[in-house]
């Protein structure tokens, strides 16, 4: 939870972890239990990816079309944010700010929220699996590691066979890297 005051306006904004519409719209629903008499709760979601459009949605509950939900909305993108639901209740101050103060404010307390959190706990994932040589199995550990992924199962049978986990936004780099390490033989799919 982070709180900005602009003009005696308070804006109270909450990020949690969700994975489907259905729990972000339930944790919307919380917080305008939470603070029933604020004038607006806006609010924006990513499932997934923070770049798969399909995934996203995001409400100005009220305020000017554009001022609120879209402006919280590209933040978690530009971020590399996803599976999360962002919730600003706004308690009005008796000033008017302006389109461009709203998206300012708005988006500046998502922004103080997602300093004051644990952002790996939001980002999108990628899982992929790599098929490699006995003996690149140590070199592709240690890139993985450096890339701040983890290595979820290993099978051993012809090739060696890995399903590793990494931030999304970091998968082409790693992948990149991988080959670089197993000259070019490597088979990396990228798993759904």
């Amino acid at each position: 939870m982070a709180e900005l005051e602009i003009k005696r306006s308070r804006f109270l904004a909450s990020l949690d972890p969700v994975g489907s519409r259905d729990e972000a719209l339930s944790v919307v629903s919380k917080i305008r239990r939470q603070y029933p008499d604020a004038r607006h709760h806006c609010w924006a979601y990513v499932i997934g990816s923070p770049m798969e459009t399909s995934s996203t949605a995001c409400s100005d509950d009220g305020e000017p079309q554009g001022t609120a939900g879209n402006p919280m909305l590209n933040v978690l993108q530009q971020q590399g944010v996803g599976d999360c639901v962002v919730v600003v209740a706004r308690y009005f101050g008796g000033t008017r700010l302006g389109t461009g103060g709203l998206a300012r404010a708005y988006s500046g307390a998502l922004q103080m929220v997602l300093e004051s959190c644990t952002l790996r706990a939001f980002e999108a994932r990628v899982t992929l699996e790599i098929s490699c040589a006995y003996h690149n199995e140590s070199g592709i550990r240690l890139i993985v590691a450096k890339m701040q992924g983890t290595v979820e199962n290993v099978r051993y049978q012809e090739n060696t066979s890995l399903a590793v986990s990494v931030a999304s936004l970091s998968h082409s780099e790693l992948v990149q890297m991988i080959q670089d390490e197993c000259r070019g033989r490597a088979e990396i799919k990228i798993m759904k």
